[in-house]
């Protein structure tokens, strides 16, 4: 049972070693992310005069309207979500604000904004007090608490122990070679990731994917409604996910990369180009594929495609991007996520695979007809009516 299990580490070692990798990375972007909505500036300053948080919040506001060189302070939000608050220890005073409310994380130098941020605060403190005396010269970031190379670590080692948890079950099957099946899924093999690589091999393959690609993209101009209020479903993800569903992860997300930096200029809606949506289409194109690609066309692939799409891509990551773009703090990053992305989201989920399943099986016959896909993974009705057509 042991050697049987080294065998198939043996035999996946190159997926093992990606996968630390991909683990590492997440983690390490996760808890910079994290860090980065939770790091502060903090300045201390000592004074006799009784100073509260109200008059905090009226002097901060009133310095960004009445200083140019601030008005690129989200103050509002700042105040609002009670990001910078006033403490007392004896005589000494410290006010902590969040570094994401002064960062500009398009253009902005970190010295830039370091130095802004001493500005403000000092300024802030003498239109508190005049004759306050500073603790120290400099504003002190106070960094988030996560460690970058910890959680990556942990990331990794939670990823890479449940794979090989999936590979000790599986072994015999690993070891047999039966997980080529075509309606299984190697996620984790790399010849399912080669072989998606192949469509950009044949000039057949290459033309199909602009077409469906062009189609894709004149989509964005269509739209059904829903009758819930102004809620209306978009049709790209029908185009988009037959695109994964033929072509495989590879071409889902560079399909979807380039879906939405085509469609920012070519359709900008006054809003300004952030990555974070663009990685997240090209996620989209990944997940369509590994719930479509080589598998049967049936309701329950289809719900999942869209579960996951919904709540990974939509809910989850469209609600951080958000917050990092208004810089909410993680509490109203969490409220803008539960009480607005999420029921839309619900709302969207069972109408958006309904339509996407009958879409698939009503044109799944031509996809047959040109041999787009093989027949195993069509329902036994299609394939029966496409057999009589070609008998007649």
């Amino acid at each position: 049972m042991f050697k049987d299990f080294v065998k198939v580490i043996i035999k996946k070692r190159v997926t093992i070693i990606y996968l630390i990798f991909m683990f590492f990375a997440l983690g390490f972007l996760a808890s910079n992310t994290y860090n980065n909505l939770n790091s502060e500036y903090e300045i201390a300053f000592k004074s006799e005069a009784n100073i509260t948080q109200d008059n905090v919040n009226v002097n901060a506001n009133k310095i960004v309207q009445e200083n140019e060189k601030y008005h690129n302070i989200n103050i509002y939000l700042m105040i609002s979500n009670n990001d910078i608050k006033l403490s007392k220890e004896a005589e000494q005073y410290k006010i902590d604000t969040k570094c994401n409310y002064y960062d500009n994380f398009f253009s902005s130098k970190g010295n830039v904004v370091k130095t802004r941020a001493e500005s403000f605060l000092k300024d802030l403190v003498l239109s508190l007090d005049a004759n306050a005396q500073l603790c120290y010269d400099t504003a002190i970031i106070e960094l988030g608490k996560a460690n970058n190379l910890i959680v990556g670590a942990i990331f990794t080692g939670t990823g890479v122990v449940a794979y090989c948890i999936y590979l000790f079950i599986n072994k015999s099957r690993l070891l047999s070679g039966s997980e080529h099946n075509i309606n299984e899924h190697p996620y984790f093999s790399g010849s399912y990731w080669k072989n998606s690589l192949e469509s950009f091999k044949s000039i057949k393959s290459i033309t199909n994917i602009a077409l469906l690609f062009a189609l894709m993209m004149i989509m964005k101009l269509l739209s059904i409604p829903t009758g819930f209020a102004n809620l209306r479903i978009s049709l790209v993800y029908l185009f988009f996910a037959l695109i994964s569903l033929l072509y495989g992860p590879i071409t889902g997300f560079i399909v979807g990369t380039l879906s939405d930096t085509l469609g920012f200029l070519l359709f900008p809606n006054g809003s300004f180009f952030f990555l974070g949506y663009t990685l997240s289409a090209a996620l989209t194109g990944v997940i369509y594929a590994l719930c479509l690609h080589k598998k049967k066309i049936t309701f329950a692939n289809c719900f999942l495609a869209r579960f996951l799409v919904n709540i990974f891509i939509n809910v989850i990551l469209g609600s951080i991007w958000w917050g990092i773009i208004s810089s909410y703090s993680v509490h109203t990053t969490l409220i803008y996520m539960c009480t607005y992305i999420l029921p839309k989201n619900l709302i969207f989920l069972v109408p958006q695979s309904i339509l996407l399943y009958f879409f698939l099986r009503a044109i799944s016959p031509v996809l047959l007809h040109f041999h787009l896909i093989d027949n195993s993974l069509l329902p036994k009705k299609i394939i029966k009516k496409d057999n009589e057509k070609c008998t007649n």
